[in-house]
């Protein structure tokens, strides 16, 4: 009952079209349909459990925690049923969670599977604004980009713990023909911590990643 209220006075609703739309692109209005399906109390505490889990594992010396806010970003747009359930689309739910002088920005993905089922998964911590997919296809350059950092090359001890949408990039390779951009992943290896960046470029074939080791560095823990 406590997560209901909570979710109830914290959902700040703002969406952009679009999850690599360009920086200056106006936010689409929050449609009355999707806003009312988000503020079922079933769909908030579903979301906010499967972010206070997440809190869990990454700040696991902080049990006092509280959500400070979401905000939602239209992957793409939604259609509903007569009962207000959402039949296609998708959508990103981002929660700002916040305690013991630490804070987190979590993202849950709805979206509807080829038989009709509502789901949702967890991806990556932080402002990243990579897609599910291309999130699961950097995870290996990020672990490659710490090799040099890492005494233990055979480690098994993973966690990606942040993401950084740095900007949108000037200057583009002649393949590019969409968004070009940087970003910044913090991952702890065997109790050592790195930054390592990414370079997003999209061509006619979908979106490759370029990862130099050389711009990684070791943050402290």
């Amino acid at each position: 009952m406590k997560i209901t209220t909570l979710l109830r006075h914290c959902f700040v609703f703002m969406l952009c079209i679009g999850v690599i739309a360009p920086a200056k692109a106006a936010p689409t209005p929050m449609s009355p349909e999707l806003k009312a399906f988000l503020m079922r109390p079933d769909v908030q505490r579903g979301t906010v459990d499967m972010m206070s889990l997440q809190w869990k594992v990454l700040v696991p010396d902080c049990a006092d925690s509280h959500l400070d806010g979401t905000n939602v970003m239209v992957n793409t747009p939604p259609e509903f049923n007569a009962a207000g359930l959402p039949i296609s689309g998708r959508w990103r739910v981002m929660g700002q969670f916040s305690g013991c002088n630490k804070n987190r920005l979590f993202n849950i993905q709805f979206y509807i599977t080829p038989k009709g089922d509502i789901q949702r998964t967890a991806l990556l911590p932080g402002t990243t604004i990579a897609s599910a997919v291309l999130q699961h296809d950097s995870l290996m350059y990020v672990v490659d980009g710490m090799y040099e950092l890492q005494p233990k090359h055979d480690c098994k001890e993973i966690q990606f713990t942040d993401t950084k949408f740095v900007a949108f990039e000037k200057e583009k390779p002649p393949t590019a023909t969409g968004p070009v951009w940087k970003e910044k992943w913090t991952i702890r290896m065997c109790e050592v911590t790195g930054v390592v960046t990414l370079h997003f470029v999209t061509d006619a074939h979908g979106t490759n990643i370029v990862m130099d080791a050389k711009e990684t560095e070791r943050v402290d823990n």
